[in-house]
């Protein structure tokens, strides 16, 4: 072969190899949807997802913004970060699958916002990446909020702060024991009332469904049900509002539905944990409905409370003992039934002077999780409740706000 023809060959696998290189990032660009907002991650065209859609895997920090419909995402390696002054976009209808080996997650920094506005017929959904009839609580880690709000570990603040939007988002399958880095199914940490969060639902969840750190942000239209301790959790100086909640045990053991404390080493430290609760409907923990403890205050109405283990209501005496704890403490307008008992002695001290009904709620069908009020139900009367919030008791008038987005028991 003469030197002549060695150099042409030479030349025309250079440019083979040139073409080869150019065709696979036009087939990598071709998987991501063409578009250019993708976030880093690898392309998996060896697996597909649900309705045949490319499997990108995000590992580390995403650097880039927007989360297609188009594509399933794998959380993998750990956390999984949105860094600070980064806004993470998720369209409607988005799938999004935690791995287990190791357990990874989403964790958004202070400063950085997730903007995951679903719809009721197209709700982002955060699950296992275990295949359907194998997935199990704890298969991965959850959701870290972290803000820019106020509370004990973080004294300066802007309470209106935004971690960003919420919106018809479901979280399944995530948490982890205690032991093992305590992730819940979605933490809040000094998260502020500027963040948007309505229609969430947690289904089947080790550790918490949801955990809130200090910080004031605002809860509304959610739906926690298979947590394996508390339904809520709330601590160091949680000051929002959370109002058409259900809370309800599923499968295995669930703690108690609502656990709030203000500190337990200082239980008058400032700002005190004092949220506002109301039109919660809880059913059936095997410990106490609610309890408020370590100095937490709150007020709960128009609230529904029935099958549970243990007390209804209690209020501990770190807190009933307390008598600054005590002045933010308000009970009204709530149904109790079939508790053991209703009210512990701390809180019916507290209630006995308040509108308090010992009464059968008399909901649809709860074993089948249908929570609307029967038409006889005292749920529904506007003279037992507080109008100032809303005409009825519990999470659920007459509209059933549940309908189409939310997982159910299989």
């Amino acid at each position: 072969m003469s030197v002549i023809t060695l150099a042409v060959l030479c030349v025309v696998n250079r440019l083979k190899r040139i073409t080869h290189v150019m065709i696979g990032f036009l087939i990598l660009l071709n998987g991501c949807g063409n578009d250019t907002d993708a976030p880093l991650g690898n392309v998996d065209t060896t697996s597909h997802g649900a309705g045949g859609r490319p499997v990108i895997e995000l590992s580390d920090i995403i650097r880039r913004t927007t989360l297609k419909s188009t594509n399933v995402y794998k959380l993998t390696g750990g956390a999984v970060i949105v860094p600070s002054s980064t806004v993470l976009t998720i369209e409607p209808g988005t799938l999004i699958k935690g791995s287990s080996a190791p357990r990874s997650w989403l964790e958004v920094e202070i400063g950085a916002k997730i903007i995951a506005e679903g719809t009721r017929d197209a709700p982002i959904v955060f699950t296992s990446d275990k295949p359907e009839g194998s997935q199990s609580p704890g298969d991965w880690g959850g959701i870290v909020l972290n803000g820019d709000g106020v509370g004990h570990y973080k004294q300066q603040g802007n309470t209106n702060d935004s971690s960003g939007v919420l919106r018809y988002v479901r979280i399944e399958y995530a948490g982890s024991t205690f032991g093992d880095g305590h992730l819940n199914g979605i933490s809040f940490n000094h998260v502020g009332a500027g963040t948007i969060v309505e229609y969430l639902q947690v289904f089947e969840v080790l550790d918490d469904a949801i955990e809130l750190v200090g910080g004031s942000v605002n809860l509304k239209h959610i739906v926690i049900s298979g947590f394996r301790d508390d339904g809520i959790d709330w601590t160091q100086g949680y000051s929002g509002t959370i109002q058409y909640l259900i809370c309800h045990k599923a499968n295995g053991y669930s703690d108690r539905g609502i656990e709030g404390d203000n500190n337990p080493d200082a239980p008058n430290h400032r700002p005190r944990s004092k949220p506002q609760i109301y039109n919660a409907t809880i059913i059936g923990m095997d410990n106490q409905g609610i309890l408020l403890r370590n100095g937490s205050a709150g007020t709960i109405t128009n609230c529904i409370t029935m099958n549970c283990g243990r007390a209804g209501l209690m209020v501990d005496s770190t807190s009933v003992n307390n008598p600054s704890a005590v002045d933010d403490m308000s009970f009204t307008h709530n149904i109790f039934s079939n508790n053991s008992p209703d009210l512990d002695d701390g809180a019916k001290g507290i209630a006995q002077s308040q509108t308090t009904l010992i009464n059968q709620p008399q909901l649809q069908d709860t074993p089948n999780w249908d929570w609307r009020p029967r038409p006889t139900s005292p749920a529904l009367v506007p003279a037992n409740a507080n109008l100032s919030v809303s005409s009825f008791i519990g999470a659920i008038g007459t509209d059933d706000w549940t309908a189409r987005w939310i997982r159910r028991p299989d």
